[in-house]
């Protein structure tokens, strides 16, 4: 860009399907002019009202919600869910380790698929993505 003005005019007549390319340029300009692609990513999950709204329509009630109300760990009062828990401290720690290891697993999972397939060249990757789920 040669001026502030080139780039305010850019920012106007750019086309938009969503709200990605104004708010990258913000997380950058917020930054000082540099941004980690995790943090543009933060600041596009923060401001996508859509997609917050698909997880609290679609996602939530639906997959975790009712599932740790099935098993005891939490009541739902209205839009609220609440931890069945009678204790101050809670063990964060418990669910962190889970997360990370679901993590690591999926990691191994991809590792799998690509080294297998870039080895074999040819190879089915369907069925060496059906055979990565045995690791665990």
């Amino acid at each position: 860009m040669k001026s502030i003005e080139d780039f305010v005019d850019l920012i106007r007549k750019t086309q938009m399907s969503h709200i990605y390319k104004p708010v990258m340029l913000q997380a950058i300009l917020k930054r000082g002019g540099a941004a980690t692609k995790a943090e543009i990513a933060e600041d596009i999950i923060r401001r996508d009202v859509l997609q917050q709204e698909h997880y609290r329509r679609n996602i939530i009630d639906q997959q975790p919600g009712w599932r740790l109300e099935r098993d005891g760990a939490i009541k739902k009062d209205g839009e609220t869910y609440r931890l069945n828990l009678n204790q101050n401290r809670l063990p964060c720690e418990a669910c962190t380790r889970r997360v990370c290891k679901y993590f690591n697993v999926l990691f191994l999972r991809i590792f799998f698929i690509f080294f297998v397939a870039a080895v074999s060249g040819s190879a089915n990757l369907y069925s060496i993505s059906h055979r990565s789920h045995e690791i665990k």
